[in-house]
C-alpha cells in the first residue's frame, strides 16, 4: 500500500508508525495512509452504498437515460399509488437536498470503485438538482410488466476516462440520484484528490 510521509511516497503494510533508525538513533515518524479518507463503497446491484470517512452514508443509484416510460416527480401521482407499488415506493424517501460539496465528494468515493481508471477521471458539466423520484419500465412487451423506482437528488454530470483499451472514452452523460441516508458525525474533510471538475 503507498505511504506518504512527509511528502515522500513509501511502500508500506498496515503500520502507522515508522521507526526509523538513523546513526544509533530511532526516530518515530507518523506515515500517512493516502487511502484512509476514501468512503468505504459498498455495490448492491445498481445502488451503491458510500459509506463516508466523517460517518456519513449515502446511496448512489444510477438513472439509465434511455429507459422506457421514464418519469419523474416531487409528489407521488396517483397511478403509483396502487397497492402493486406500495411496496417498492411506499419505502423510499426523498431525504434532504444534498449540496454540490457533498455530490463531489460522493461521486469521489464512488467513482473510487467504480471507474476503470480512477486517476484518468475528469468531470465536467455538474449540475446539482432537487430531490426526486425516477420511475422507470424495466420490463416492457406491448405495456410495462415491472417498474424500477429510486429516490434522491438529482445529479447529472458529463464524464471521461480511460477504458480497458488504454484509450480514453470521450465525455458522456450520466444522471445518478443521491440520497443521504445517515447525517455526519464529524466535520468531512475536503476532498484532496477528486476527480477535476470543469464548468
Amino acid at each position: 500500500m503507498k505511504k506518504q510521509v512527509n511528502g515522500m511516497k513509501l511502500l508500506h503494510g498496515s503500520a502507522t508508525v515508522l521507526a526509523l533508525i538513523v546513526f544509533g538513533n530511532c526516530i518515530a515518524i507518523d506515515i500517512v495512509d493516502e487511502k484512509k479518507d476514501i468512503p468505504k463503497v459498498t455495490i448492491h446491484g445498481d445502488v451503491a452504498v458510500v459509506d463516508m470517512p466523517d460517518g456519513s452514508e449515502y446511496t448512489v443509484a444510477a438513472v439509465p437515460l434511455e429507459a422506457n416510460s421514464m418519469k419523474t416527480f416531487i409528489e407521488i401521482p396517483a397511478e403509483f399509488k396502487k397497492d402493486k407499488f406500495k411496496k417498492s415506493l411506499g419505502m423510499m424517501s426523498l431525504s434532504g437536498q444534498v449540496t454540490r460539496d457533498e455530490a463531489v465528494r460522493v461521486l469521489d468515493g464512488y467513482l473510487h470503485e467504480v471507474a476503470f481508471d480512477y486517476d484518468s477521471v475528469k468531470l465536467r458539466k455538474l449540475v446539482v438538482s432537487d430531490p426526486q423520484y425516477a420511475a422507470w419500465c424495466d420490463n416492457y412487451m406491448f405495456t410495462c410488466l415491472s417498474w424500477q423506482f429510486r429516490a434522491g437528488t438529482w445529479v447529472e454530470y458529463e464524464i471521461n476516462g480511460k477504458n480497458r483499451g488504454g484509450g480514453m472514452t470521450g465525455f458522456q452523460r450520466n444522471v445518478v440520484l443521491i440520497r443521504r441516508a445517515v447525517a455526519a458525525t464529524t466535520t468531512p474533510p475536503p476532498p484532496t484528490d477528486s476527480p477535476p471538475i470543469t464548468k
